[in-house]
């Protein structure tokens, strides 16, 4: 697997393509943070790896919703840590973007990368299903906040069974620091859950 596997191109309104993104060179980037002039902003770093959004959050990494990583991590812990998508089609298991094998041929991964959003699909030509997921941050609103669309393509001649489950495993509690969140997860874990009983219990 090398770089060469990869295609780029750049397509005249300025949208720049990668097909084959997983086998590209690794980069990552950010969304713009511009929301708008009456807007809020919010920072979302992304990767050509897995579903792409590695973190984000407001402010800086001390304020993040989706545990910041350094790139050189971000590239392998995306895979794990970031957004997921489990797919049962007719009975049988199947996750988009996953990490593939050198020798996978049956799917096509494309990465769409414009002034103010991402865009990655996945053609899965042995399951007949294409995914498609898009980011962009709110323009013009009064909370910062990040969009996030999942679209699926039954791409086969016949009809299937779907189930599906999407979303990402860990949300940064609020006032949690980066090192915090590095150095005393489990201490954390356990501040939240009591914080979050004595709310309940206040509550009833």
């Amino acid at each position: 697997m090398t770089d060469s596997d990869a295609i780029y191109s750049l397509k005249p309104d300025g949208e720049f393509v990668i097909e084959n993104f997983h086998r590209a060179m690794p980069f990552a980037s950010f969304l713009p943070g511009i929301a708008g002039r009456m807007g809020k902003p919010l920072w979302a770093f992304y990767c050509n790896r897995g579903q792409a959004l590695c973190s984000f959050g407001v402010e800086g990494k001390n304020a993040a919703v989706m545990e910041f990583n350094p790139a050189n991590k971000a590239f392998s812990s995306v895979f794990s840590e970031g957004f997921r998508t489990f797919l049962k089609i007719d009975g049988e298991f199947y996750e988009p973007f996953r990490q593939l094998p050198a020798a996978e041929t049956s799917v096509k991964q494309v990465l769409r990368v414009k002034a103010h959003e991402i865009e990655i699909e996945e053609e899965h030509t042995g399951k007949g299903i294409r995914t498609r997921i898009g980011y962009f941050t709110l323009p013009n609103e009064t909370m910062a906040g990040l969009v996030r669309t999942v679209e699926l393509t039954n791409t086969g001649g016949n009809s299937i069974e779907l189930e599906l489950l999407d979303g990402f495993p860990f949300v940064v509690p609020r006032g949690a620091g980066n090192d915090e969140i590095k150095n005393i997860a489990f201490t954390l874990t356990s501040l939240t859950e009591l914080e979050e009983a004595a709310l309940k219990e206040n509550i009833v």
